[in-house]
């Protein structure tokens, strides 16, 4: 297999892991999806508050809401081991 082709499957494969975690945290908490969410389609380049201010979260409940999305994501994964 090529190494474009081994990364494309890479990015492929997390982004179908990335969209069944927010599918969950979005069934178990609307809230804390929509934060998740834009953690997730942050590109990286702009600050949090920017990524939350694009999905219309204020400032102060995205940045509230991060160690509840952090303890939810965990509590998911630790489910997949």
């Amino acid at each position: 297999m090529e190494q474009g082709s081994t990364q494309e499957l890479d990015e492929f494969l997390l982004s179908e892991m990335l969209d069944e975690l927010l599918e969950k945290v979005n069934h178990m908490n609307p809230k804390l999806g929509r934060t998740l969410l834009a953690l997730i389609e942050n590109d990286g380049e702009r600050s949090l508050a920017e990524a939350f201010k694009q999905k219309n979260i204020s400032r102060s409940t995205g940045f509230h809401h991060l160690p509840a999305v952090r303890k939810l994501v965990e509590e998911l994964l630790h489910e997949v081991h």
